[in-house]
């Protein structure tokens, strides 16, 4: 699910990095296709920003 902004990204809502506490993850583990486990699906999309491309 992807969500295509008319602008950039702005505030905390459009940066789930920013947005989600490590306190208040998510019960939901979520399954990488690096075959990592992640806590969440918001970690999963920060690990994913943060990785370089290749």
């Amino acid at each position: 699910i992807t969500l295509k902004h008319s602008g950039a990204c702005v505030g905390p809502d459009d940066n789930p990095c920013g947005a989600v506490s490590i306190e208040k993850a998510s019960p939901f583990p979520i399954c990488g296709t690096d075959r990592i486990t992640y806590v969440s699906p918001e970690a999963l999309f920060c690990a994913k920003r943060r990785k370089p491309e290749r």
